[in-house]
């Protein structure tokens, strides 16, 4: 996944603090507050239970955040849509090697950002879905599907449909790092929540435009038992930036993990379109 490194980072045993990155207005008037993250190392991946030092407050918000910290710069990485009626700050609190930080949300007008485009140039984020009968989403704020499940050691498959206005590029910009000559998006997958490692057969899916509009899938192994979510970020070619908040999709899959690692499980391969009800 994408992240911008700042300077004097140390390999690890630093922190890791919040970031506000502004406000939005949904297309149905509600309106959403979007965060990120800055992780200070350089290499330490850093994980805080939701909890006394992972909140959301006020509680009536949905706890959206990340428990799992990426080094680096990590823009936009979650929003919560403000309550109906609530007319107050959302804070989100960090608490680690104790040093904790809080930053609350600000709905003024200097913090309204572009999440959900268009830009001056008519590009707006990539659209995802995962299976015929969901509605498309874009932006920070994006979807959550599942649970699927599946057992320790044995694959479980995601398959996510994309499809991007391939308007990125349009300003001749510098292109994304990530993404070949001929793609016109990335999707990128990494733990979000869960007590495990999670091992993906491909973290990074590309589209290009002759394959835009459709699905592609990659598998995730689990190591331990328990509850998973995993994020799935869809950029297009501009990238996702600290300073321009558009234009990227967050979305999310729940996954439950039974089994043991010492236990001998089949392959279980379940899409993201094959939704359970078990």
């Amino acid at each position: 996944l994408p992240r911008f490194s700042r300077p004097f980072q140390v390999p690890r045993g630093d922190t890791v603090t919040p970031a506000y990155e502004g406000w939005y207005r949904n297309q149905d008037g509600t309106i959403s507050v979007s965060f990120g993250y800055y992780n200070r190392n350089s290499e330490e991946i850093l994980e805080i239970p939701i909890g006394p030092d992972n909140r959301l407050e006020p509680e009536s918000v949905a706890q959206a955040q990340p428990e799992v910290f990426q080094p680096g710069r990590h823009p936009g990485t979650f929003s919560v849509t403000i309550p109906e009626g609530y007319r107050g700050e959302v804070w989100w609190t960090l608490r680690i090697r104790g040093e904790q930080v809080s930053i609350p949300s600000n709905l003024g007008a200097e913090y309204r950002i572009d999440a959900l485009g268009p830009t001056i140039m008519g590009n707006t984020p990539p659209r995802v879905r995962f299976s015929v009968s969901d509605e498309a989403s874009a932006g920070p704020g994006g979807q959550v599907t599942g649970p699927l499940y599946g057992k320790v050691g044995a694959p479980v498959r995601f398959s996510v449909w994309l499809e991007d206005d391939g308007l990125g590029n349009a300003r001749g910009g510098e292109r994304d790092q990530r993404l070949t000559e001929n793609a016109i998006a990335n999707l990128g997958f990494s733990k979000f929540r869960g007590p495990g490692q999670v091992v993906f057969a491909d973290p990074s899916l590309q589209w290009v435009e002759d394959d835009n509009r459709s699905t592609k899938s990659t598998t995730a192994i689990f190591d331990t038992p328990g509850r998973y979510r995993i994020r799935a970020l869809a950029s297009d070619v501009s990238g996702t930036s600290g300073a321009e908040q558009c234009c990227w999709t967050n979305s999310f899959i729940d996954v439950e993990i039974v089994g043991s690692a010492d236990v001998s499980t089949p392959e279980v391969a379940l899409s993201v379109a094959e939704k359970t009800t078990r």
